[in-house]
């Protein structure tokens, strides 16, 4: 069985390039049940698509982010993940919390 446990972790580093990256991973039930229903993708979709009204377009607009991706990790059978990536601008980077 899977146990969800809670936990937060915020990592800051130096980089050696000008990056501001931004990045969440969440922990998600196993989808291998559901691999002809495509869970995974179609999370995936409305939160990266780029038409109006959808989040990225909302972040963009909003000018906090240069780019968004997300998707559902490689399922394993007792869970997996589902991660966002943001290239954030400079008040993306300041308006992060």
């Amino acid at each position: 069985t899977h146990t969800h446990t809670h936990t937060h972790t915020q990592v800051h580093y130096v980089p050696i390039r000008d990056q501001r990256q931004l990045s969440l991973t969440w922990d998600m039930p196993p989808l291998f049940t559901h691999f002809k229903s495509k869970a995974g993708s179609y999370i995936s979709h409305l939160i990266g698509h780029e038409a109006e009204g959808s989040l990225a377009a909302l972040l963009k607009k909003r000018g906090l982010v240069e780019s968004l991706s997300s998707g559902a990790s490689t399922d394993q059978r007792y869970g997996a993940s589902f991660d966002i990536s943001m290239s954030l601008t400079e008040q993306g980077l300041q308006q992060k919390d």
